[in-house]
């Protein structure tokens, strides 16, 4: 990809959409560094790895606060 800086989520989508295609037959791990916009590009990865075997590691910046997710079931 010829550009300067991080790339978007659909940028990197488009990057990774024919590579999967293309390796649809073995199990994958795609691995990205902090400027993955992890959040959509994982949610967009484990919902391919429903019918393709995928796992897949970001890294994250140091300054990256978890969020966890509350429990509002009660």
């Amino acid at each position: 990809m010829n550009k300067k800086g991080s790339t978007n989520f659909l940028d990197q989508k488009a990057l990774i959409r024919p590579v999967l295609s293309l390796l649809k037959k073995y199990k994958l791990v795609v691995i990205g560094d902090s400027e993955i916009h992890g959040v959509e590009l994982s949610y967009w990865l484990k919902i391919r790895a429903i019918t393709q075997k995928i796992n897949f590691i970001f890294g994250q910046k140091q300054d990256t606060k978890e969020n966890p997710v509350k429990n509002t079931s009660h």
